[in-house]
Formats: structure tokens, sequence, C-alpha cells
């Protein structure tokens, strides 16, 4: 079992569907985009948006964007991820009884999925 390596992520991003780069690629674009309107990494100083509600609803909308990337990758790649609720093939067994993906560690935390 070898746990896969650039070598093996670029291999998979290269062999994605064009509209399915372009898509990830644009959730991350619009994702760092964001970040930069919320100024969370910025000085107070060096802030593009004066408000912190403005600033607020691009952290939020940041956060959203996060989310759905880890979806959309995650979804993409079965062979990288495993498929749904499930480990991927090259993975070791663990004690948990959730994996990180299933609906029933989402609940089992609180949240949906």
């Amino acid at each position: 079992m070898k746990i896969p390596g650039p070598v093996e992520i670029n291999t998979a991003w290269r062999d994605l569907p064009v509209y399915l780069r372009d898509h990830i690629g644009f959730i991350a674009f619009d994702m760092v985009f964001q970040g930069f309107l919320s100024g969370q990494a910025y000085a107070l100083e060096d802030r593009v948006l004066a408000s912190d509600d403005d600033r607020g609803e691009a952290y939020d909308r940041e956060c959203k964007r996060l989310v759905e990337l880890y979806r959309a990758v995650e979804d993409a790649v079965p062979d990288l991820f495993g498929p749904e609720g499930e480990n991927p093939d090259w993975a070791e067994s663990t004690a948990s009884p959730f994996h990180p993906r299933s609906d029933g560690r989402a609940q089992a935390l609180g949240g949906a999925s």
C-alpha cells in the first residue's frame, strides 16, 4: 500500500475532464478572491473593504467555497479519496466507525452532509 504522492495527484488532476478542472479551478480562484475581500490575511490598513459587514459576508462566501472545493475534488477523484462513505483502496484500516465523508460522521458531529 502506497500513499499517493505528487505524481499520482498530478496524474489524477490531468486525467480530469477539462470542464471539471475548470470548475474546480474556478471554485479555488473565487475562494482566494473572497479571502482577499474578507481581509483575514491582511493588516487593517491593507484591507480593501472598509465595512465589517462586507468583509464578514466575503468571509462566509470564502468558507462556503472551501466546503464546495473539498466536495468537488473528493467526488471527482474517488481513487484518491474513496467512494462516498468508504476509504480508498490504498488507505490503511482505521478503528473509527465513521469515514470522514460519511453522513453518519457528519450527523455524529452535529452537522449535515
